[in-house]
């Protein structure tokens, strides 16, 4: 009796858990945003690296996208904006880079005051294909 007892609590079991749907995991799509590390995995890029320091007076940036082995071409707009007393950011300055390998490798510097800073990129991955993808990513840093 035990034993049909316990077949009929792990049958119930399967049953139950066969019914419901799928649990929800931990996804590989995102990584926390603002750590400058690839926020999404994108079809076309491997990864998104960007840095920034504060020397000599002035926000020194540094960005990375390594397109996966298909990419042909790069085409990025890197942004560098300041938050104001207000809470917004306001634009500083922006530099575009372009390359026809797979990884494209800006660095730029501005010169200004200390304060809360957020670096962004747009870029237009290119396929070998002619497939293009937009990636985004961004930083954001207090001096």
């Amino acid at each position: 009796m035990k034993k049909s007892i316990l077949v009929a609590i792990v049958s119930l079991c399967l049953a139950f858990s066969a019914s419901m749907p799928a649990a929800a995991s931990a996804s590989s799509e995102s990584a926390p945003i603002g750590d400058g590390v690839n926020q999404t995995r994108w079809a076309n890029v491997s990864d998104i690296t960007l840095s920034m320091t504060y020397s000599g007076g002035a926000v020194n940036w540094r960005g990375i996208i390594q397109g996966k082995s298909n990419v042909v071409r790069i085409d990025a707009t890197f942004t560098l904006e300041k938050l104001n007393a207000n809470g917004k950011y306001e634009y500083v300055d922006s530099w575009t880079a372009s390359t026809t390998t797979m990884k494209l490798d800006k660095s730029g510097s501005k010169t200004t005051a200390k304060g809360t800073y957020r670096l962004s990129v747009k870029a237009t991955v290119t396929t070998t294909s002619g497939a293009t993808e937009t990636v985004t990513d961004s930083l954001v840093k207090t001096f």
